[in-house]
């Protein structure tokens, strides 16, 4: 099945649950439309916990480069403290 299928469906279209068929079968009376309802939104909450893990991920990177450019700062200024004492 197609994206553009469930997308369809997902907004209230019908498809063709097997080649050939033509019936105008609801949610509730087409069990291969439930199957493929259900496994859509299996998908769509899949891809939801995907996006917030990434925004998670997203923000520890940030907190990083934070760390990385102070330890940078830091370090220069030992080595500075440090040359001046040679």
């Amino acid at each position: 099945m197609a994206y553009s299928d469930f997308i369809s469906f997902a907004k209230g279209g019908v498809f063709q649950c097997r080649p050939g068929c033509t019936e105008d079968c609801s949610l509730d009376s087409c069990p291969a439309q439930r199957r493929a309802f259900t496994y859509f939104e299996e998908v769509v909450q899949r891809l939801e916990e995907a996006e917030k893990s990434v925004a998670i991920l997203m923000e520890q990177n940030q907190v990083l480069k934070e760390a990385q450019n102070n330890w940078r700062v830091e370090r220069a200024k030992l080595i500075k403290v440090q040359s001046e004492e040679i």
